[in-house]
């Protein structure tokens, strides 16, 4: 795999992108670990676009995306507004019995892949997360279909 390069902070219109020191003379991917974003401002989103387009529209591979990093990107349309592939997805979940909170990480081609026009979009969740408190089985904290939306088919 390409180098992953990170990115970290609130990227808004004033971030500088040229502070990763990306060289994409000799492949087209672009992997980037966003766990530590922290916000993403609509103006964040044009100037990261711009971004991508002066490095010859790379195809952007996201990492580690945090659901503090997700809500803030599905909420814009910020994944298919950059094309972006989620290469690795936080999922949170919660016991109900002690409420003990714990982030697993999902991965592309593990636990999901997006829909194509040749195959529909696959989700796999653990079937069981069990509290590493007490032992209960833990519930995920999050809606389904919104989360994941990034899986459905785009053309």
């Amino acid at each position: 795999m390409s180098r992953i390069h990170s990115l970290k902070g609130h990227l808004d219109e004033l971030w500088s992108f040229e502070s990763l020191a990306v060289d994409l003379k000799e492949r087209q991917d672009l992997h980037l670990d966003v766990s530590g974003v922290l916000s993403v401002s609509a103006g964040g989103l044009k100037h990261w676009k711009a971004w991508l387009d002066g490095l010859g529209r790379p195809q952007l591979y996201l990492h580690f995306c945090t659901p503090l990093f997700f809500e803030q990107m599905n909420s814009v349309r910020g994944l298919q507004y950059l094309q972006a592939i989620v290469g690795s997805v936080e999922v949170h979940y919660v016991c109900p019995a002690c409420s003990t909170e714990l982030d697993y990480m999902m991965y592309r081609g593990q636990n999901f892949i997006e829909g194509t026009a040749e195959h529909r979009e696959s989700l796999t969740l653990p079937e069981k997360v069990s509290c590493p408190s007490c032992s209960h089985p833990m519930e995920p904290d999050f809606r389904g279909q919104d989360y994941f939306s990034f899986l459905k088919y785009r053309n």
